[in-house]
């Protein structure tokens, strides 16, 4: 009997067993879909089970394992809408809806840039003060006049002989890259910022095609420079390669053309050109005006390619020398630029007083001394009016042979070096810090027009005077 109660107690119990498992299995599913986000101490993120069901995003990207590879990137489209749809991003939303440009525009600009732009992080080589290590915490590289406190006074309208030159609304744009090959994001940025600013940018052929050649990049030159129909060049990057491009155009073809050409760092060989040529050049950001650059430095950009000339004001840099200088203002890269002596473009062959300006990134003081050094046995410094020296942004820290140890006592900064070492005792304006080059800040400059440089004690200007 006691046997018999003792069979019939644990089949009653197996079977309350069984049931439990099966209640909390259907209290599970129901309250937690599959994939949910687990918080700490094994808590679920609130909301239900509709609200949680994943959302399935399918893209028309063609994804690529060679980084090489040009990604045609279309719109998102979701199989299904729920309300979690708006926290649902894909894998490549980056590639395919890049993020908007920053709200940086100054208060008076009244058009925004809405459409896609590119990824920061491919947009150019450096955008920042490095903020890599040594093992005793000391920072590898610095950077000098990237933060230049600098105030635009006016803006004056053009002048000059060539006022038919510059842009206006509706105005068709070649976009290029005749240096470093683009991402899809990049061109996009430019081709989208164009039309925001109101003109109509054409690609050209081979601008972000990953297969393409060196005939086919001068090929896109050439396109740009001859159709009739395009008033101006905008470039999509820098990087390498633009001095190979340069070398199948002549200074005849660039005079006939009469366009615009805007872009900075390896593109300074295509300003050298078209200052050898008389005409002027935008020095500005390319792709990253439309992203992440500061928007005062994106609209002086937009109101120069119009015709209306910034008027700067820099804070010193303690470095300055004082005095008043009028020339055509011509440079950019000094690496390109130096790169570019005794040849067709060689802008610094002007036979009329000029003010050259030069930035520099990346490179040690050994090599900016190696660099200036060159242009003085050019007589390029001697000959100069006036010299104004932008942003060296990200240099080497260490230098083994050129540290300022044999020279009087540890270089303090780039500007210390180049005023000991080339303007000990100068008798023309020098200016350091001028916030256009490879930092954050990247304040347009027109190239191969006359300026006046005025430099006191505690600041300096720079207006065109044509």
């Amino acid at each position: 009997m006691i046997k018999r109660f003792a069979v019939l107690c644990l089949c009653l119990g197996m079977l309350l067993v069984s049931a439990c498992g099966s209640l909390s299995g259907a209290t599970t599913a129901a309250g937690t879909a599959p994939g949910a986000e687990t918080l700490p101490g094994n808590k679920t993120a609130p909301g239900t089970a509709e609200e949680t069901t994943p959302v399935m995003i399918t893209t028309t990207a063609a994804i690529s394992e060679n980084p090489d590879e040009t990604v045609t990137a279309g719109p998102a489209t979701a199989e299904a809408t729920t309300p979690a749809a708006a926290e649902t991003t894909s894998p490549d939303a980056s590639e395919t809806e890049p993020p908007a440009a920053s709200e940086t525009v100054p208060p008076e600009t009244t058009e925004r840039i809405s459409e896609e732009t590119t990824d920061a992080s491919a947009e150019t080589p450096v955008t920042q003060v490095s903020a890599e290590t040594t093992a005793d915490g000391e920072d590898e590289t610095f950077s000098e006049g990237a933060d230049t406190p600098c105030e635009i006074m006016a803006y004056k309208p053009y002048t000059g002989a060539l006022s038919s030159y510059f842009l206006q609304e509706g105005d068709r744009i070649a976009v290029i890259s005749p240096a470093t090959l683009p991402t899809r994001g990049e061109t996009n940025a430019v081709l989208n910022g164009l039309r925001a600013w109101g003109y109509v940018p054409v690609e050209g052929q081979y601008a972000c095609v990953a297969s393409r050649t060196l005939e086919q990049c001068r090929a896109d030159l050439v396109w740009a420079l001859t159709d009739p129909s395009l008033k101006a060049v905008f470039c999509v990057r820098g990087g390498y390669g633009a001095s190979e491009v340069m070398d199948s155009v002549s200074l005849d073809l660039i005079r006939s053309s009469r366009k615009l050409i805007v872009g900075y760092s390896d593109i300074s060989v295509f300003h050298a050109a078209w200052s050898s040529a008389g005409l002027p050049s935008v020095h500005a950001s390319m792709s990253r005006t439309f992203t992440d650059l500061p928007g005062e430095c994106a609209w002086a950009t937009r109101q120069l390619m119009r015709g209306m000339m910034p008027v700067y004001r820099c804070a010193g840099s303690g470095y300055d020398h004082p005095g008043t200088a009028e020339g055509v203002l011509i440079g950019g890269n000094l690496a390109t630029v130096a790169a570019a002596l005794d040849t067709e473009y060689d802008c610094t062959a002007l036979q009329q007083p000029y003010i050259l300006f030069f930035e520099e990134v990346e490179e040690d003081l050994e090599h900016i001394h190696r660099f200036l050094t060159m242009l003085k046995h050019w007589g390029v410094l001697d000959n100069a009016a006036g010299i104004v020296f932008g942003e060296w942004v990200d240099i080497p820290r260490e230098s083994e042979t050129t540290d300022g140890s044999s020279r009087g006592g540890a270089y303090r900064s780039v500007a210390d070096m180049i005023r000991r070492s080339f303007f000990p005792d100068a008798d023309i304006p020098v200016a350091f810090g001028f916030p256009a080059g490879h930092g954050s800040l990247n304040y347009p400059l027109l190239l191969g027009e006359k300026v006046r440089l005025q430099v006191t004690s505690d600041a300096f200007t720079l207006e065109w005077t044509d």
